[in-house]
């Protein structure tokens, strides 16, 4: 435990280090050249913005399992998905197919993000096509999400879930981000009584995730509203989902 608290003390304070010593480059070079001070100063806060990042993330990993039981929703997992698919720029593909009424019980914001994490880490790895799948498994929920992208080795799939792990040794901090999203995508799941594989696709990797369907769980719970499935092949995700919730994340 012990060494593990030391560990993770070194790699925060090294992801940190970066974006206060870039912050710090801005802030000098404003100093010297006082006619580019706004170029400097632009520089500055989005150092900044890495920096409130990295300390929202890491706050968020000390908070998650203190959501008391009285605090929780019903959370209808494919509109979860479709709200924040409406929130994508549409920089890959996105297929989907959801079955309706696919409900768990938990935190919505901690449910949210993980959606938001995997959809992340879809898109950034994925060469063309990110596909995602909601549906029923038993008394599981079902939420899958993969991508066309490089396949992930045996060995590395369960180090990638590690705090300020990278998948892409080569990939900047600014572009592969601090290495948390998968780590929460994790803490996320086992707060909710569910797991998470890494498969092989058909090409790339897919990421699975299961959690307990509100039926599967011993308490009296009011059903929410159905999703309407679709039919057939999935589509490409195209045009505003409606009933989103996602308007002021998106500043829409």
């Amino acid at each position: 435990m012990l060494r593990q608290q030391r560990q993770f003390a070194a790699d925060a304070s090294h992801e940190l280090r970066t974006p206060i010593a870039a912050v710090r480059v801005e802030l000098e070079a404003a100093l010297l050249h006082p006619g580019d001070a706004r170029e400097a100063l632009d520089g500055a806060l989005g150092a900044l913005g890495r920096l409130e990042a990295i300390a929202a993330d890491l706050l968020l990993l000390a908070d998650i399992g203190s959501v008391p039981r009285a605090a929780e929703d019903e959370v209808d997992l494919g509109r979860l998905v479709a709200d924040e698919l409406r929130c994508r720029s549409g920089r890959r593909r996105i297929l989907i197919h959801q079955d309706e009424d696919v409900t768990v019980e938990g935190s919505r914001p901690l449910l949210s993000r993980l959606v938001t994490s995997l959809l992340d880490n879809a898109e950034r790895h994925a060469a063309t096509t990110v596909d995602v799948e909601v549906r029923r498994d038993g008394e599981r929920a079902l939420l899958s999400v993969g991508n066309d992208g490089e396949p992930v080795p045996a060995e590395d799939r369960e180090r990638i879930f590690d705090l300020f792990s990278r998948r892409d040794a080569a990939r900047s901090r600014c572009d592969g981000g601090p290495g948390l999203g998968l780590a929460i995508v994790r803490q996320v799941v086992e707060a909710h009584g569910g797991d998470i594989h890494v498969r092989d696709g058909d090409p790339g990797v897919r990421f699975v995730v299961r959690l307990p369907l509100v039926s599967s769980i011993p308490t009296t719970l009011v059903g929410a509203g159905a999703v309407r499935p679709l039919a057939g092949r999935p589509e490409p995700l195209t045009g505003p989902v409606r009933g989103s919730s996602c308007s002021v994340r998106c500043g829409v």
